[in-house]
């Protein structure tokens, strides 16, 4: 039990480096920021990126957020409610 509680706190510090990033740097921000900004925060070495398709499967699951396209580059911000008129505007 202890390896698994291990294992998910560095997932848990990488998420909450994310959504102070959003809260910081929003409303749009540009998933590649945050997958960086994730992956610091975990602490991860890997050698592969993460892609923005599994970081937004990590954080949905946590946080109110959504992921919108622009001209084929990625962007997460809060999904404060469902009216994206505001956001299109932006």
């Amino acid at each position: 039990m202890k390896s698994s509680l291990s294992k998910d706190r560095p997932s848990e510090h990488g998420t909450v480096a994310v959504a102070q990033y959003i809260l910081k740097h929003g409303p749009l921000v540009p998933t590649s920021e945050l997958c960086n900004v994730y992956e610091m925060a975990k602490g991860s070495s890997r050698k592969r990126k993460i892609m923005s398709v599994e970081l937004f499967d990590i954080l949905s699951k946590h946080l109110n957020i959504i992921q919108v396209y622009i001209k084929g580059q990625a962007f997460i911000c809060e999904n404060t409610s469902s009216d994206f008129q505001p956001l299109i505007s932006f």
